[in-house]
């Protein structure tokens, strides 16, 4: 019942269109709003906002969202975006529709942190920093409603991406809910 109100919570949240982005996910990193995330894959530990440090080359750090402990004590990494689009989800040009810029850029940022992991230092800097192991991650991008744009452009989104998983603000409350019946 508690997580239930919890959820119910999240869910206005989220859906307050002066929230930012900052504040939805210091509302899931807060313990109590955990089960949110680690519950819908049967996560283990959920670790917030930690600063990753180049190694080995002279670019910006990294800074995901979270990093979801599996199973097997190896951590895949969330991106959570706002949960409204800004613009239209497909440019169209007749018989050469595309993803927006807004998407191609949330999924490059979450590139860029598979490609950070990609080196052993890095890898190594955070597990000894942190204690959080992290090899060839799953990168989870979580973003929009499913009211945002069609089944059919978003089975066109996964299939464009396979090696990232797109989901959206309602699969995450939907799936925490059919996990609390």
């Amino acid at each position: 019942w508690i997580k239930l109100k919890l959820l119910n919570r999240f869910t206005e949240f989220y859906w307050d269109q002066s929230r930012t982005e900052v504040e939805i996910t210091s509302f899931l990193s807060k313990k109590e709003n955990n089960f949110i995330i680690t519950m819908n894959f049967g996560w283990k530990e959920l670790f917030s906002e930690k600063i990753c440090r180049r190694q080995s080359e002279d670019r910006d750090n990294i800074k995901p969202d979270f990093f979801i402990e599996n199973q097997n004590w190896y951590c895949d990494i969330i991106e959570f975006k706002l949960p409204n689009l800004k613009r239209n989800a497909i440019v169209w040009k007749t018989n050469r529709e595309t993803f927006s810029s807004e998407i191609n850029s949330y999924i490059s940022q979450t590139r860029v942190y598979q490609e950070y992991f990609d080196d052993p230092n890095n890898r190594k800097r955070v597990e000894k920093e942190y204690g959080i192991k992290v090899y060839k991650p799953k990168r989870i991008l979580i973003m929009w409603s499913r009211h945002d744009f069609t089944t059919h452009e978003r089975m066109d989104i996964k299939d464009d991406y396979k090696n990232i998983t797109i989901l959206t603000y309602d699969d995450i409350r939907d799936w925490a809910i059919s996990q609390l019946y």
